[in-house]
């Protein structure tokens, strides 16, 4: 009986070693197994200096070595390269053998950090159907060259009140674009207005040269009243055929009052009568002293209200 319980715990105790070598078997195999899934890709990356100064672009090689089957992609100019600033990169062109390929590339970066020490270390990327893995290199580091020592506390500053005179120079170009943009916009106004503003203009023009002539006419009468010279009515007179003349572009001052009166047909009416009082005043010497001037303003000022109706309906 008791020769029967050892040959059972005998069983029992190999059973129990054969278990563990099985358990420790496995468990060796999968630690290798991710050992090696570890070092599969391993990329190095390092300075190509070991010192910085601010904003001065400094290389940084990032190089992998992996199985050619597999699909690798380094950072572009989107990733976030803390505490540098990417300013561009060079690539190498890949070296394959027959079951690697080396991929390199030069990143230059600059930094507008104070930090004595500053740190870096980049990835790979590794692409598969439904995901990216990545893998860092070591981190590597660079000291920063400082220009200024130490910061005093407070700056003396010079006062310097001299007046500096600082030539200005004209600014051409702008002037030029200014005076086209001007005259084409001066253009455009006068193709979509011209004709309005052109009429404006004319009438603006005639009521100027109507004043003009009423205030003339006026003195030149009230002179005739006051003295009856024979020069004095002679001048109304060229007043108004003058006026009339620049008016309707017709030589009136050279015209007698029956060529006047053949342009205008005003047979038996008042200024026919007017005229031909003046000219028997200069002619045959025979002085009126009814002779109404405000006829003759008056016609002129028909006239001219006549000639604004032209333009405006020109």
């Amino acid at each position: 009986m008791f020769r029967s319980l050892f040959e059972c715990s005998k069983s029992e105790t190999n059973r129990l070693k054969v278990y563990k070598k099985a358990i420790g078997s496995t468990v060796t195999f999968l630690l290798l197994s991710i050992c090696a899934m570890g070092q599969e890709i391993m990329p190095q990356g390092a300075f190509q200096k070991d010192s910085v100064k601010i904003g001065i672009p400094i290389p940084y090689t990032l190089s992998v070595k992996y199985d050619r089957s597999l699909s690798i992609i380094f950072p572009d100019s989107l990733y976030n390269f803390s505490p540098f600033e990417f300013e561009g990169k060079e690539y190498y062109t890949t070296k394959s053998d027959s079951t690697e390929s080396l991929d390199s590339v030069v990143y230059y970066l600059s930094t507008f950090e104070i930090d004595s020490i500053q740190y870096l270390k980049l990835p790979v990327f590794r692409i598969n159907e439904k995901d990216t893995l990545r893998y860092f290199a070591q981190s590597d580091s660079v000291f920063l060259i400082e220009l200024i020592a130490q910061l005093p506390d407070s700056v003396q500053l010079k006062e310097n009140t001299t007046y500096l005179n600082i030539d200005t120079a004209f600014n051409y170009p702008y002037f030029l674009i200014g005076m086209a943009i001007l005259l084409i916009v001066i253009i455009v106004l006068f193709v979509i207005f011209g004709k309005k503003i052109r009429k404006a203009w004319q009438i603006r023009q005639l009521n100027r040269k109507f004043k003009k002539f009423i205030l003339q006419f006026d003195v030149a009468a009230n002179a005739v009243r006051s003295s009856s010279s024979v020069e004095g009515i002679e001048n109304v007179v060229y007043l108004w055929k003058r006026y009339l003349e620049k008016l309707e572009k017709r030589p009136y001052t050279k015209m007698t009052t029956k060529e006047v009166n053949d342009i205008y047909n005003y047979e038996e009416n008042e200024v026919l009568q007017v005229l031909m009082d003046i000219d028997k005043w200069i002619y045959g010497g025979m002085k009126s002293e009814n002779i109404h001037f405000d006829i003759l303003k008056h016609f002129a000022q028909q006239r001219n209200e006549q000639k604004k109706e032209e333009v405006k309906n020109g």
